[in-house]
């Protein structure tokens, strides 16, 4: 869209004496609007733009959250748009102060799922975990997307920092915390992480669980 082009780089580009007011705020979420209707590389770069250019002004930041959020989901659910720049923006959006959410974490985590999984990608996953904010009602979510993360790694050792992650960290883990712990394991194959899966199915197995499926999943895998 050549004239949503034009007015977002219109806006982005012009210059201002002073804070944002009320309808500065206004057109960015009008703008935002326009670009997350659509799911091409350059709705992500304006998308990007535009909230890079928010973020400066530290105003209305609640709103700027919740299109962050929007935009972290939409490149999450995409095949096409490049997670490489939305963790670069989550970066961003830290180190200006702004705190985002466990829902955000959440997906942040399973957006570096998506990503090669090089030494890199996992020192970054191992130190957004210890920037989690705790609790809320998606801290377990936002963990849980972590371990995830660690079942689909390629970490030798990743059934070690999963089973201690999930033992020293997790207050309150549930179905899915481990049923990723047994991925972790079950994804290795050595005889050891082996023989812990089974401990731990015997374990789960005395107790009454609400999600049964999600560890029938692990073994069988999903829809067989």
């Amino acid at each position: 869209d050549l004239d949503l082009k034009s007015r977002t780089l219109t806006w982005i580009q012009q210059e201002r004496t002073g804070p944002w007011e009320r309808r500065d705020v206004a057109l960015a979420a009008h703008l935002l609007e326009d670009w997350l209707v659509h799911d091409d590389e350059h709705s992500q770069r304006f998308s990007l733009l535009i909230l890079q250019r928010w973020m400066i002004e530290r105003t209305h930041e609640n709103e700027f959250l919740e299109f962050f959020h929007r935009l972290l989901f939409k490149i999450l659910k995409s095949e096409d748009l490049s997670p490489d720049q939305a963790v670069d923006l989550f970066e961003k959006v830290y180190r200006n102060g702004l705190r985002p959410s466990a829902r955000a974490y959440s997906m942040l985590f399973n957006i570096l799922a998506k990503m090669s999984h090089d030494p890199a990608t996992c020192d970054l996953a191992d130190t957004w975990i210890q920037r989690l904010p705790s609790g809320t009602e998606d801290t377990v979510v936002a963990q849980n997307s972590y371990l995830h993360f660690l079942a689909k790694s390629s970490r030798s050792d990743a059934p070690e920092v999963a089973q201690v992650y999930l033992e020293q960290h997790m207050t309150s883990p549930d179905e899915r915390s481990y049923a990723a712990l047994l991925q972790t394991y079950m994804k290795s194959g050595k005889v050891e992480h082996l023989e812990r899966a089974s401990e731990l199915l015997e374990g789960l197995a005395e107790q009454e669980t609400e999600d049964p499926a999600c560890f029938t999943n692990v073994i069988i895998g999903p829809g067989k």
